[in-house]
């Protein structure tokens, strides 16, 4: 089946153009203006969520972004990116103004709502015969405060990935939780579980942190972040400078090819052109998407759903995308051309379909190629 694939060469170059669904928006006053790109790509079917919400809580100033990425379908991503931000609000450590804390007991409040007869149901009732027992999803979100010592505190659980621009340098404020991790290791081996070469917690996922996955989370004997797969949230404070321009958030299939860096080299030289944040992370995907599924090992063929915020835009700021300082724009390298490398490591929104520019046939032609590297 796959040696057949190289024939099929009209439909592999025609695969630069995947439809994607871009949405934009912004806060009261302009400000957190934000942009995201979602790309269903060689997938059967587009099991990521995202959600929007700059502005989240007026009274206590926070606005709060994050993406969800499923696996083993797409309820549970969708379920999460729905009920987090009622659930987030609802805890007293929120009211308290203990972000963190809140943030972990909300990833846990979603866990044990899944695990219940009411989660289950809604689960089946947005997706008959699926079930959070083997269906799941990552989950990084960003809390973002304002006032007098605005910060961000980014709660992780997997390896889709929050990165700051600061003077257009990429910061990671999240970690890639992966089963070879040394304390990841440790917590699954300690949980009667083995990693494979492959990097695969018994023989199954490659990722050691997740909502839902209920199946990986029933030894009773143990903590939720003692689990096979654990729910609990890391989670990462940073206190926002004036050199912080933007966030990008991304699930995996952003970063598999492209290092932090390289992603926002690339979203900069977009915005120096083009103001548009949904365009910016468009063209990535449209870069980062495997033209060979074969030549490229399966990498570039996972859904893409990846997100910007400017942090500088609307109100209180010096300015948004279009007032990017001009010579530093200039100091970043021009990845149009790179080679992209494998990683080591309120207004409403706005919708809009991308040109589609493949047919359904070339699209079948080469998706088995991508069957084999599936999750």
């Amino acid at each position: 089946m796959l040696s057949a694939l190289p024939r099929a060469g009209a439909a592999m170059k025609a695969a630069r153009h995947w439809p994607k669904a871009l949405e934009t928006g912004s806060g009261n006053g302009g400000r957190l203006a934000w942009g995201v790109a979602s790309m269903q790509g060689w997938r059967d079917n587009q099991e990521d969520a995202h959600l929007a919400l700059p502005d989240f809580d007026p009274k206590r100033r926070t606005a709060l972004f994050g993406v969800f990425d499923g696996h083993g379908g797409a309820t549970v991503a969708k379920i999460v990116a729905e009920r987090l931000p009622d659930v987030l609000k609802g805890q007293a450590a929120y009211q308290a103004g203990r972000y963190d804390e809140a943030l972990t007991h909300s990833f846990q409040q979603l866990d044990d709502f899944l695990t219940s007869r009411p989660g289950r149901r809604e689960v089946g009732r947005h997706g008959p015969g699926e079930n959070p027992d083997f269906q799941g999803c990552t989950a990084v979100v960003a809390l973002i405060r304002g006032g007098v010592k605005p910060e961000i505190i980014v709660a992780n659980a997997g390896d889709s990935r929050c990165v700051l621009v600061s003077a257009s340098k990429a910061v990671d404020l999240s970690r890639d939780h992966a089963p070879t991790l040394p304390d990841e290791l440790a917590r699954v081996k300690k949980a009667g579980g083995y990693v494979t070469r492959e990097g695969r917690i018994n023989d199954n996922l490659n990722l050691s942190r997740a909502l839902g996955d209920l199946f990986y989370k029933t030894n009773k004997r143990l903590k939720p972040c003692e689990q096979l797969i654990s729910g609990v949230p890391e989670i990462t404070r940073h206190t926002l400078t004036e050199a912080d321009s933007h966030l990008t958030i991304g699930c995996d299939g952003i970063w598999d090819q492209s290092s932090s860096q390289q992603v926002v080299n690339f979203q900069l030289r977009q915005l120096a052109s083009n103001p548009g944040l949904s365009d910016a992370c468009a063209a990535f995907e449209d870069k980062n998407v495997s033209v060979h599924p074969v030549k490229t090992d399966g990498l570039g063929c996972d859904n893409m759903t990846l997100m910007m915020i400017d942090l500088l835009s609307g109100e209180k700021q010096v300015g948004g995308s279009d007032d990017l300082d001009k010579s530093t724009l200039a100091s970043v390298p021009d990845v149009a051309t790179e080679t992209v490398a494998k990683a080591t490591a309120s207004s409403a929104p706005k919708r809009r379909l991308s040109s589609v520019r493949f047919s359904r046939s070339q699209r079948r032609r080469t998706l088995l190629a991508c069957r084999s590297y599936a999750e």
